[in-house]
C-alpha cells in the first residue's frame, strides 16, 4: 500500500499537469501576415480551386466540396468555384479560381490533427468584415479585400481546430490558396509540469521498495 504522502505529492503532480493543459488549450495567435504565418506553421498544403470551374465561368453549385481531406459548405445554401475569367473584375482577385459562399459563409472542416488553417480572403458585390469562428470557441474580425485586392486571415493554435467558419457580415465572400497544417511544434509539458510529474513517479518508486521490504522483514 501507498503511503498518505505519497498519494498526496501524486496527486499534486497530476492536477498540476491538467491545469498546465487547461492553461495552454486557448493559445490561439492572428495572423494577416501570409509570409509570417507560412514562416510559423509546418506541413502546409494549399487548396487552390483551380480546374473545377470552366473558363470564364462558375462552377455548378454545390452543398459540399471535399478537397485534401477539407470539407467546405455553407449551409443551406450552395457553394461554387469562379473562375478567375468570370465577370472581371469583380471576381478577379489575381488568385486564380477562388471559392465563393453565399449569405451564410463558409465553413471548413479540417483535417485531424490540425493546428494552422488560413486564407487569402475576399469579397465581391459589397464590402464588410469577416467573422472567423474557430471550432476551439475563439472569434476573431478580419477585413477581406476587395476590388481586386486580396488579403490573408490565418490562424495558429497548441491545440486540434476541428472547423472554421467564416461569416460574413456584406458581400460575397471569396478564398482562396487555403492552407493548412501544423503550428512550430506539438505542446508539451513544461519543465515545471515534467518535474513535478516525476516527482510523483520517483515517490511511488520509493513508497514499492519501502512496502517490500517491509513485507520481507515480516515473513
Amino acid at each position: 500500500m501507498f503511503s498518505r504522502r505519497v498519494v498526496a505529492v501524486l496527486s499534486f503532480s497530476l492536477v498540476m499537469l491538467a491545469a498546465n493543459a487547461v492553461a495552454h488549450a486557448d493559445t490561439v495567435t492572428l495572423f494577416t501576415d501570409r509570409n509570417a504565418f507560412i514562416a510559423a506553421a509546418n506541413n502546409l498544403q494549399n487548396i487552390t480551386f483551380e480546374g473545377i470551374a470552366p473558363p470564364g465561368s462558375v462552377s455548378p453549385g454545390v452543398a459540399s466540396l471535399t478537397i485534401l481531406g477539407v470539407t467546405f459548405s455553407d449551409s443551406p445554401n450552395n457553394i461554387f468555384v469562379v473562375d478567375s475569367g468570370f465577370f472581371p473584375p469583380t471576381f478577379n482577385f489575381g488568385s486564380g479560381a477562388s471559392l465563393v459562399g453565399g449569405a451564410g459563409g463558409i465553413l471548413a472542416v479540417l483535417p485531424p490533427g490540425t493546428t494552422a488553417v488560413g486564407s487569402d480572403i475576399m469579397t465581391a458585390l459589397g464590402t464588410g468584415p469577416f467573422q472567423l469562428v474557430l471550432s476551439t470557441g475563439q472569434t476573431f474580425t478580419v477585413t477581406p479585400g476587395v476590388n481586386g485586392v486580396r488579403n490573408f486571415a490565418g490562424v495558429i493554435s497548441d491545440v486540434a481546430i476541428s472547423s472554421l467558419r467564416f461569416n460574413r457580415t456584406v458581400g460575397t465572400p471569396l478564398f482562396d490558396n487555403f492552407l493548412f497544417g501544423q503550428g512550430p511544434g506539438a505542446p508539451v509539458p513544461e519543465p515545471a509540469t515534467i518535474i513535478l510529474l516525476s516527482s510523483g513517479l520517483s515517490m511511488i518508486g520509493i513508497g514499492r521498495r519501502r512496502s517490500l521490504r517491509a513485507s520481507k522483514k515480516y515473513r
